[in-house]
Formats: C-alpha cells, structure tokens, sequence
C-alpha cells in the first residue's frame, strides 16, 4: 500500500495490542525480578509465594502461559474485525449477486445454506434454499453478508487465516510474514490445550522464554499488519465488486 492510502480502522485490534504492549513489559520487568536473586523484591515476593506452595518462578510461567493466550485471542478477533469491516463495505454498496466478484458470490453462497449443514436438514429444506436463492437472484436484489456466519473459533492459525482471506478473493503477501507460519500454529496449539484443559498454565509455557515471547508478540503483531494493508487495499479498489 502506498504512504497517504487510508487503511481500515481496527478499534478492537488497536486496543488489544496496546494491552499486550503493556502486558508484556511487565512480564519482562517481573522475569529480570525474578532472575536476579540479589534483588530485594524477588526476596520478598518468593518468601510471600511461598506460602501458597508456589514460588515468583511459578507466577512468571503463569503469566507466559496467558500471554498466549492473548496473542491468540488478539489473532482471531482482529480478523474477524477485518471481514467485519468488508461486508459492512460490501453491504453498504448495495450489490447484486451479478455484481459481486466471484468470491464473494461464493461466500454468499456458502452462507445460505451454513444452518443445514448440521446433518439433521432434510432433502427439501435444500431445495427450498435452492430456490430462494435463484428467485433471490433473478430478482436483482441486494446482497447481504453477515459475519456471525464466519466461523473461526479455536482455529485461527497462518493457514486457516490465509485460507480465510483467499476464499473472499483478498491475495495475502506473505514475502515477509510467511516465515511465521509454524509460530502462529504454536500460539493456536498453546491457546488450545490450556482452554481444553489438556495442559496446565503452569506447565504450557515452562521452556519459553521472555525473550522468545517478545519476538513471537512482534511476529503476530507483524503478520496481523500485514493483513490489515491488505484487507485495506481490497477494500479501497472495491475488488469485491465485478469487474
């Protein structure tokens, strides 16, 4: 995207990675704390812990764990902020399903047929979804996208986020933020088993260190910008629309 071009605002986005901004200067003061024996407050932060079986080592991991968690919970609501904004531009356009863009008639489609495929539809409930949107479409009338429909919950990761994207016609450069694909499938699996209970806070993030969660905050950071330049540029170019 060139320098001046607007991009899309993100509130939400811009709100949780101040958060975490702060979240994780925190966690690094309280890691130099707790690895400096000598300082008084690890001293009296220890003997305070202690008493609850735990100790200022215990809380940090604790507190890495979580950061994962926040990073993945960052990941999975900024893009759905993102296809939020998209149908809210789409929908403000008024299209009709011969005026959209492939992908989107695509999605559109999908869509209509997302509440019978729970294995329990019977074989008239499709043809009559079959038909409502042939008579929708013959009728000309405008296309309605709504993102509750978007389901993502529990499985945003490089992959499944880029394949979000390439199925409404949104080209990711991924030139810069590829690399990161195995960090962000390890933010969904960390995120994962501590919200399943299959690992514990104390346990998850033990052999990860600080300086590795800085660096994995900055790549997610990276890689959600990335997307959001992106996501901008389709919108600006009204690349949802038939050209």
């Amino acid at each position: 995207m060139k320098r001046g071009e607007k991009m899309i605002e993100l509130l939400d986005y811009e709100k949780k990675k101040t958060e975490l901004h702060f979240y994780m200067s925190e966690l690094v003061f309280l890691d130099k704390i707790n690895t400096n024996p000598s300082n008084p407050y690890d001293n009296y932060i220890n003997k305070k812990m202690r008493l609850n079986s735990f100790d200022m080592n215990d809380f940090v991991v604790i507190l890495k764990s979580n950061a994962f968690m926040m990073m993945y919970n960052m990941i999975e609501s900024t893009v759905k902020e993102m296809i939020y904004a998209l149908y809210d531009e789409i929908n403000t356009s008024k299209l009709t399903y011969s005026q959209s863009a492939l992908a989107i008639q695509k999605i559109w489609s999908k869509y209509q047929f997302i509440n019978l495929d729970d294995g329990n539809a019977r074989t008239d409930k499709y043809k009559d979804t079959a038909q409502k949107m042939i008579t929708f479409i013959i009728d000309s009338k405008t296309v309605k996208l709504d993102g509750k429909q978007l389901k993502l919950s529990g499985n945003a990761d490089f992959t499944s986020v880029i394949a979000i994207m390439q199925n409404h016609g949104i080209t990711v450069s991924t030139e810069k933020i590829g690399k990161y694909s195995r960090e962000l499938s390890n933010v969904k699996a960390k995120r994962n088993s501590l919200a399943h209970g299959s690992s514990s806070f104390i346990e998850s993030a033990r052999d990860t260190s600080t300086t590795e969660l800085i660096n994995i905050s900055q790549h997610v950071e990276e890689f959600l910008n990335q997307l959001k330049k992106d996501v901008s540029k389709y919108i600006r170019y009204k690349w949802f629309e038939k050209k």
